[in-house]
């Protein structure tokens, strides 16, 4: 199941309209930020892997250990600042990856 089709049965499940959601839904954000991902699974009541889990389908395996703690960090308190530190980072490397 896609991340679109997932928030959309999500936001159904809440009651609320398509405009709030919209851009996500219909698959204009590819690749959200894991701020909006947490802001967006906390709005709707679940856990921010509920989101990427139907989405990650079909991808290359990964580390289920490394998977779970990952998820408990952006889980706990230190969610927001991992978040942004984990943005950060990918911002600096697409900018390293560009000049060279």
């Amino acid at each position: 199941m896609s991340l679109a089709r997932r928030v959309r049965d999500l936001r159904r499940a809440k009651g609320w309209g398509p405009q709030e959601l919209a851009r996500i839904e219909r698959g204009r954000v590819d690749k959200p930020r894991v701020a909006t991902l947490r802001r967006l699974a906390r709005a709707l009541g679940v856990a921010p892997a509920a989101l990427i889990e139907a989405a990650a389908a079909g991808e290359v395996a990964r580390d289920p250990e490394l998977e779970r703690k990952f998820r408990e960090l952006l889980a706990s308190p230190l969610g927001g600042a991992l978040a942004r530190i984990i943005e950060e980072s990918y911002r600096l490397l697409r900018s390293h990856a560009d000049d060279h």
